[in-house]
């Protein structure tokens, strides 16, 4: 994290939001292409569900926010890592929400990415930990459709990217990614009731869910420190 607020700190973190805003507002394009990539792979073109438009100003501002933070608290490589991982976190909620599909093509890449990230950054008792974090995820996973007791509600594609969420988090960074996944379902649940917009049998998008937790447990270290000054 910077030590201090320099001119050349504050441009960047201009520049940082203004590509975010640009590759945020494309998002949906830029998923349409593995969409493509995907139907003439499988000969059929996969369901699609209304998504306005305004949306993708969502994905805007919340890559800008995601970047300008990257340059103001990591490194450069860091602030590479973390604005890669952002937008593939965004198309993961736009593909699942729209689609209702995640794609492999994005899981298992990611799942390779957490690995080497775990090992760069703490060798191989790292990679143990996110391991055990992905172990951890499965397990989640399972006990989640034994207790619901309904058939795909935690699909393949969300137990896949749960693990490979979880070797990008590692340990302890998966349970930050649990917490910040519990709240944020939480509270997404008491809206769709309370606005009649979700169901018991409402279809419910987990993999955004997971690929937010993912980011959350990346900041985690920088943003947490800040939400406890606010509540003391």
């Amino acid at each position: 994290m910077a030590g201090s607020v320099s001119p050349g700190l504050i441009l960047g973190c201009i520049a940082a939001g203004i590509a975010g805003l640009v590759v945020g507002k494309r998002t949906p394009e830029i998923s349409l292409y593995l969409i493509e990539y995907k139907e003439a792979k499988r000969g059929e073109a996969y369901q699609y569900f209304l998504y306005p438009a305004w949306r993708s100003w969502l994905y805007a501002v919340g890559l800008a926010v995601i970047w300008i933070m990257a340059v103001y608290w990591y490194n450069p490589i860091q602030t590479v890592v973390l604005a890669v991982l952002s937008t593939v976190a965004m198309m993961i909620i736009y593909i699942d929400n729209r689609y209702r599909i995640i794609a492999n093509e994005i899981t298992f890449p990611l799942m390779v990415c957490g690995l080497v990230l775990s090992l760069a950054a703490g060798g191989m008792e790292g990679v143990a930990g996110s391991l055990a974090a992905a172990a951890i995820g499965l397990l989640l996973c399972f006990l989640s459709s034994v207790f619901t007791g309904k058939k795909g509600a935690v699909g393949a594609g969300d137990v896949k990217l749960m693990m490979a969420a979880a070797l990008v988090s590692g340990y302890p960074g998966f349970m930050y990614l649990l917490i910040f996944m519990a709240a944020a379902m939480g509270l997404y649940c008491i809206a769709g009731l309370f606005t009649g917009k979700l169901s018991l049998k409402s279809y419910f998008p987990m993999g955004g869910f997971v690929a937010a937790g993912m980011i959350f447990a990346f900041v985690e270290g920088q943003l947490m420190p800040l939400i406890y000054q606010l509540l003391e």
